[in-house]
């Protein structure tokens, strides 16, 4: 309650949750191919990012998901799942367990390491690494939001397509869009340290966007916009910095 009041929003739902055409689904690992895996039912999916239960048997650890993989966490929030993760994963915490943790609770388990029991170490944002990746988080929050006609979680109303590409690389880009009006694509760059350009033969017919003449592209992450012809949009370049650097990897 002092949360909402806060102004802070509050959604409560069972472990397994059936309800209102909402599913609950587990990653064992991100997503590689998003339009690939496109199915309109349930209407809503929330995708377990970081799962509570992890490390429950294991050793004391390291159990989030995330982990600083800026091109995994673009891709998987620029999707049509909704994100379930716990807190930590948006400044890539160092896992710290409560030190009083009991090693046999619920009749079972490791030696405190999983992340039911993991300590928020709020003065890690204190260390530049930390910070860098609260700040490409937010800004990938910021996005969504401020584009939710496209990058909604309704899955009966989404429209989504693979865009070919070369070189060839995985996880597989995406267009998002609105038929006739508008499209986001999502390309991302899973490889550190080097920043790759990957040419994109962006599927205009496709997506009932052909015959514009010209047209106006926003770089999302980058705040740029230009306008180009659409003859370019056949082989369109983009340049991605290196995965799990700051700004990089989207």
């Amino acid at each position: 309650q002092r949360c909402s009041d806060a102004g802070h929003p509050i959604v409560i739902f069972t472990e397994r949750a059936t309800t209102y055409h909402f599913g609950q689904h587990d990653y064992f690992y991100f997503s590689q191919d998003m339009a690939g895996e496109f199915s309109k039912t349930p209407k809503y999916a929330g995708v377990q990012i970081s799962c509570h239960d992890e490390g429950w048997i294991s050793p004391s650890g390291n159990y989030y998901r995330v982990r600083g993989n800026r091109a995994y966490l673009g891709y998987t929030l620029f999707g049509y799942n909704i994100p379930i993760f716990m807190s930590g994963e948006e400044f890539d915490a160092k896992q710290v367990s409560l030190p009083n943790l009991e090693k046999n609770l619920y009749g079972g388990g490791g030696p405190g390491g999983w992340l039911y029991g993991s300590w928020i170490q709020w003065e890690q944002l204190n260390e530049e690494r930390h910070k860098a990746m609260l700040d490409d988080f937010k800004k990938i929050i910021r996005i969504k939001k401020e584009n939710n006609d496209v990058l909604h979680c309704d899955r009966s109303n989404t429209h989504i397509i693979r865009v070919p590409h070369t070189p060839q690389t995985r996880p597989i880009p995406y267009a998002r869009f609105i038929p006739g009006e508008k499209s986001i694509i999502v390309v991302v760059n899973d490889d550190h340290p080097n920043t790759n350009i990957f040419t994109l033969d962006i599927p205009l017919e496709e997506m009932k966007l052909s015959g514009k003449g010209k047209y106006k592209v926003t770089d999302l992450w980058d705040n740029t916009v230009s306008t180009v012809a659409e003859s370019e949009l056949s082989e369109f370049k983009v340049t991605i910095a290196p995965n799990w650097t700051p700004n990089g990897g989207i």
